[in-house]
């Protein structure tokens, strides 16, 4: 949910909810709205880096990030510096099994499979004649 929410004379805030998993919520801090006479535009723009900004008027009001703003996320993780690998590590990406065999006949399996229903079409891949000739390019 986005917009202002002007609610008699103690209420003027810009609500900016967001709802995830079935839940909503709402951003930490306080944005106030226009209180003003006018008519104005309220734009919410909610990017890929997770990061957002808050127009109003086309012009940019607040800004932030879903890390900071909000709880939606997990708290972002520091690495640590002291953590090291196992000594008995496995770099490779794929462990062999040294107790998988093959399966019977799998050697003799074709590498495509013929389509009985298929149809020829060019008997031989002859596109270009050997007596074009290539003076005028």
């Amino acid at each position: 949910m986005f917009g202002p929410d002007l609610c008699g004379t103690d209420v003027k805030k810009l609500h900016l909810i967001l709802s995830y998993q079935g839940q909503n919520y709402p951003v930490k801090k306080y944005l106030q709205c226009e209180t003003d006479k006018l008519t104005h535009f309220y734009t919410f723009i909610l990017r890929p880096d997770a990061t957002y900004s808050v127009l109003v008027d086309n012009r940019e009001k607040d800004s932030g990030s879903l890390y900071t703003d909000w709880d939606i996320l997990p708290p972002r993780k520091i690495k640590d510096v002291n953590a090291k690998k196992p000594a008995n590590w496995e770099e490779k990406e794929y462990i062999d099994d040294p107790n998988d065999i093959k399966p019977e006949g799998y050697d003799s399996i074709p590498a495509e499979i013929p389509d009985p229903n298929a149809k020829q079409i060019f008997s031989s891949a002859t596109f270009f004649s050997e007596t074009s000739s290539t003076d005028g390019i």
